[in-house]
Order: structure tokens, then C-alpha cells, then sequence
């Protein structure tokens, strides 16, 4: 009975593992390749009007969290009418918590988050994002892959996704849905590594959903 017991959990910690990757971006370290375009025109990003949503949860049970990272700087490289560059920088330490109706509990979550077991925000209060290139993707006019290095808690890593990009009248609306693993990026509190973590129901999936929404 205890054999099958281990066998199913295994089991539960596989699929937990192949689902939460399916979407989640593949990571290549940095190559040191820089973005230079001298007749690209610089736009600023408008904190105000741009956030990016985060989610992330246990790997057993619905048990989740969602919030936002507001932007504290960056603007697009734009030429043609297209963004073929840019630099943004997102507060990690000014992340919020949307769910969590009571005060206290929220507060407490947010602090953990920020803490060293997660974020570390005393130390690393920012995160950055720069765009290396986009590249069109066919049959969409407004849709391109987006290729960057992003950088978490000091670990800078070159990611692609999709995202939704206008530029019209100069101005940029950049949109765009994606998971990264936080573990590629140094935060690896309660990662489902130890198949006890899944029977104690303590382990926290390592993919965190990304809704980014940048408008300048």
C-alpha cells in the first residue's frame, strides 16, 4: 500500500511538472549581444497606463495568488513604425496582491514574497527587461517574437515569446502572454523537487503566468 502510494504521488508530481512547463519560455544564458540603432526613434513608456499581472500557485489544489509588477521606467526603440528595441525596468518591490480580501493575510503574503525566500527585494528591488529584436510573425501583421534578456534577483537570461505590438501616431501597445520558470532566475523556495513537498502539500509550481501590458 505505501509503494502505491509513493507511485501515485510520483505520478502527480510528473504531470504537476509537464504541465506547468507546456507554456513556459525556454531560457538561453546571455551571449553579451547588445541592441545598437542609432536612427531609432526612443519612446517613453507610460508607467501609469502599464502593469504586468502575475499568478502562480501550489501544485495540488487550486491554491493561488495573482497581483501586479508596476513599471518604474523604460521606453520602446521604434524605426518604421515598428519596435525593434527597448528597455524596461518593473518594481519588484512595489508588487501587489489582488486576491487576498483580508488585510493582514495579504500583507503577510506580499512580505513573503519580497522576502529572501522569493524575491529578496531589499537586495534586488528591480527586475529589467531588454528587447534584443523582434521578428514578424507570419500571417499576423501585429503579432512578432519578442527576444530579450530578462533579469530577476541578478540572473539574466534571453527569452522569446509572442506579443501583440501597434505603433501607430508613435504610439506603442505592447501586449503579451507567457510563463517563465522561476527557477531559471534564483527563486526556488518551495520548488517541487522532494516528492514529500507534493505529500505535504507545500510544494509551489515553478511556472509563474505573465500578462504584460506596455504602453507608452
Amino acid at each position: 500500500m505505501k509503494q502505491l502510494m509513493m507511485t501515485f504521488l510520483m505520478a502527480i508530481a510528473l504531470v504537476a511538472c509537464q504541465t506547468e512547463k507546456k507554456d513556459t519560455v525556454t531560457t538561453t544564458d546571455v551571449d553579451g549581444t547588445e541592441v545598437s540603432n542609432d536612427t531609432a526613434s526612443q519612446v517613453a513608456i507610460n508607467t501609469t497606463e502599464s502593469t504586468i499581472w502575475y499568478q502562480g500557485g501550489k501544485v495540488v489544489g487550486n491554491d493561488s495568488h495573482n497581483g501586479n509588477v508596476p513599471f518604474s521606467g523604460g521606453h520602446f526603440l521604434v524605426e518604421n513604425n515598428q519596435v525593434v528595441g527597448g528597455e524596461f525596468t518593473m518594481s519588484i518591490a512595489d508588487l501587489t496582491n489582488d486576491d487576498i480580501k483580508d488585510d493582514e493575510m495579504k500583507q503577510k503574503f506580499l512580505g513573503h514574497m519580497k522576502s529572501a525566500d522569493f524575491f529578496n527585494t531589499d537586495e534586488f528591488p528591480t527586475a529589467s527587461f531588454k528587447i534584443l529584436g523582434t521578428e514578424p510573425i507570419e500571417g499576423d501583421d501585429d503579432t512578432f517574437n519578442v527576444t530579450g534578456t530578462l533579469t530577476i534577483k541578478n540572473n539574466a537570461k534571453n527569452i522569446t515569446f509572442p506579443a501583440d505590438i501597434d505603433v501607430e501616431n508613435g504610439k506603442v501597445d505592447f501586449e503579451a502572454e507567457f510563463n517563465i520558470d522561476r527557477t531559471d532566475f534564483g527563486v526556488n523556495y518551495g520548488s517541487p523537487t522532494k516528492i514529500t513537498d507534493i505529500a505535504k502539500d507545500k510544494a509551489i509550481k515553478n511556472a509563474i503566468e505573465l500578462k504584460v501590458d506596455a504602453q507608452s
